[in-house]
């Protein structure tokens, strides 16, 4: 983290406003978006491109992200400071602090469930750091953080916090990033925006058939007999925002099940949403397999 420029990934000025930001991640987005452009490294390209701008729109961060990374002339000039690194017991913890300018970056997963993707939700999470004040001193600060979680968010979506992580003295503090990550589910499968249901079925699976009842003259007498019509076969679909979903297999459906014992019914729109536009979702598949 410590050696990314964000302005210059957003190809903005370090005093653009935040409307010239704003045009220029929509672009770039535009541009490198995996769904558009198939390119090599377009996929983590497009992430730095997401995490810069949610640093630099968010004026707290992008204040923070300003300080821990000043603006580097032509010609820097190191402190031999920055160059050395000095090892010092801790009066407390035996603890070794290490004076610095370099960033330590500290990663975090965060385990989020197939609901919490689908509706977004906000994960309060607690992190301590020292904050060292000399070669030999420290102080230990807590706080809580909030971790938003937008609806279809990926797997390894990557949520940065500038400056709240371990504080070294003499230097700048590093960077605390949450890592989502999807949590297994016993019921449903993730496969991109679609959510996969897997129903095991058998050959009595909530079966319902209809009965006819006919009369025929034989020419001495009445007899009856029974015929049957196609059987439907019906499966109660579990769904993420709760209750459940009816699904009825026709005959020619159960027919094809019968015979090649795996079937997929799409049910569209009933998956997760996409990250970038909510408007657009993907499907719930329905895997029957026969026993």
């Amino acid at each position: 983290m410590a050696n990314i420029d964000y302005y210059k990934i957003l190809g903005v000025l370090r005093n653009a406003s935040q409307l010239d930001i704003k045009k220029a991640y929509h672009r770039l987005a535009l541009r490198y978006h995996p769904d558009k452009n198939r390119s090599k490294n377009t996929g983590h390209k497009f992430l730095q491109i997401r995490e810069a701008y949610e640093v630099l729109s968010d004026t707290e961060r992008r204040k923070m992200y300003d300080i821990s990374h000043p603006k580097q002339t032509n010609n820097p000039k190191t402190s031999p400071k920055a160059k050395t690194k000095t090892k010092t017991s801790a009066k407390s913890s035996g603890a070794k602090p290490t004076a610095t300018a370099t960033n330590k970056c500290i990663e975090h997963t965060v385990y989020v469930s197939l609901r919490d993707v689908l509706l977004g939700c906000t994960k309060r999470m607690k992190v301590t750091r020292k904050v060292w004040s000399s070669p030999r001193e420290y102080t230990t600060e807590s706080e809580i953080l909030s971790v938003k979680v937008r609806p279809g968010s990926q797997s390894g979506t990557r949520i940065v916090f500038v400056g709240r992580a371990e504080k070294p003295y003499d230097s700048v503090a590093g960077d605390i990033v949450f890592v989502l990550k999807d949590k297994p589910d016993d019921r449903f499968q993730r496969h991109g925006n679609d959510v996969i249901y897997n129903a095991q079925m058998n050959c009595t699976h909530n079966c319902t058939q209809s009965t006819q009842i006919h009369m025929q003259w034989d020419g001495n007498q009445w007899y009856t007999y029974n015929t049957y019509c196609h059987v439907n076969h019906s499966i109660a679909v579990p769904l993420l925002t709760g209750g459940t979903l009816d699904v009825v297999l026709d005959s020619n459906q159960w027919n094809y099940l019968y015979c090649y014992r795996v079937l997929d019914i799409v049910k569209v729109g009933l998956g997760l949403p996409d990250q970038n536009n909510g408007q657009i979702k993907g499907n719930l598949i329905i895997k029957c397999v026969l026993k």
